[in-house]
């Protein structure tokens, strides 16, 4: 009703909708904050792992598929000596694709997987990193290999700069 105290109750109304969907979210980010401290990721898995339900708990493992292909990113890079390119050339020659409908790994991907200390056993959330409890795919010593080699060259992909998207012809890295 268009009266006195039927405004009153749709303001009441209105404003408990409003604390029950502000509550709602004060609650999510306290679980989602205590489930990084409790050493799993905030969301999805990364590449090379997947969330399995145990006991009613999402919990990661390695992927079957997919954590053999991280493992094989990071030591054809640290030890074979390969630019990002040439790393997504090798993976493709020797049969490992990113997934069935996309054969290639793209070298951006690659990079960010190479970065990426999911793979050490962390967990990222608001930009920190946290222990994990999932098992690393790599070693101390193959991540720091890696990232001292990444630290020589940087590869960016979409620079939005004049001529940002002409390809530059000289190799990241020798490939000798």
């Amino acid at each position: 009703e268009n009266t006195p105290t039927g405004r009153m109750v749709r303001r009441q109304l209105a404003t408990m909708a409003a604390f029950y969907t502000e509550q709602q979210s004060v609650d999510v980010r306290e679980g989602i904050r205590k489930r990084v401290e409790d050493g799993f990721p905030p969301s999805r898995a990364a590449y090379g792992y997947r969330n399995v339900r145990h006991h009613g708990r999402s919990i990661v493992e390695i992927h079957p598929e997919n954590g053999p292909k991280i493992r094989r990113i990071f030591e054809l890079f640290a030890y074979h000596c390969l630019s990002v390119e040439g790393l997504s050339k090798r993976l493709f020659e020797e049969g490992i694709f990113c997934s069935p409908s996309k054969p290639r790994f793209s070298p951006s991907s690659l990079y960010k997987f190479l970065r990426d200390r999911t793979y050490l056993g962390e967990v990222k959330y608001q930009g920190r990193w946290y222990p994990g409890k999932h098992k690393p795919l790599i070693d101390r010593d193959t991540w720091d290999r890696v990232q001292v080699l990444l630290g020589q060259k940087i590869y960016r992909s979409h620079e939005m700069l004049y001529a940002g998207g002409t390809r530059d012809l000289r190799p990241l890295r020798s490939s000798h």
